[in-house]
């Protein structure tokens, strides 16, 4: 219908003409769409450079079982760092919670580590990924400063104590606390 729409204005001379140059038209359209917007949309993130990580809270990396969270940064805007020693077996969800000094909870965000573009079923050994993290925050959310919190869990099942290299588990249970930002 579309082809046949814009050939009704060619000459009857031209439709040949018309029918290959539409035809070609779309193809490269398609190959665009797929090649130029789709594949790069949907690639895995790029992979963080092991070498480069700083803790910003200089503590020792903590273990969430087949993921650890390697590294963090809180400001200007959130961004973890996860890494998989092991290939992951499962897909896992990161959990972000952010809270009020008295313990109120502001805002929980759950999403795929690396933004949901690269399941981490998928990792191989040795991954490292960068996450960065959007708050969303409300509208009540005056100015100040507020904790945030870290969580991971598999898809659809609960949140994993995590362990510091050091074998301790954090006090908050399956949340851990790894900094404060400010709003």
């Amino acid at each position: 219908m579309y082809t046949a729409g814009i050939l009704i204005w060619l000459p009857q001379r031209l439709l040949p003409v018309g029918t290959i140059a539409i035809g070609g038209v779309s193809l490269l359209l398609g190959v665009y769409g797929l090649f130029g917007v789709l594949l790069p949309a949907f690639a895995p993130p790029a992979t963080a450079d092991p070498a480069l990580l700083t803790n910003g809270a200089s503590d020792p990396t903590v273990d969430f079982g087949e993921l650890m969270l390697a590294s963090w940064e809180l400001e200007p805007a959130p961004v973890l760092y996860w890494r998989a020693d092991v290939a992951p077996s499962q897909d896992w969800r990161r959990v972000i919670r952010v809270t009020a000094a008295d313990g109120t909870l502001v805002w929980e965000g759950r999403g795929s580590p690396g933004g949901g573009r690269w399941n981490t079923e998928l990792w191989p050994a040795g991954a490292v990924v960068r996450d960065p993290l959007r708050i969303g925050w409300p509208d009540w959310a005056g100015p100040g400063e507020y904790r945030i919190e870290i969580g991971l869990a598999p898809f659809g099942g609960d949140l994993v104590v995590p362990a510091r290299a050091d074998g301790a588990t954090p006090a908050d249970g399956p949340y851990l606390f790894v900094g404060t930002v400010t709003r």
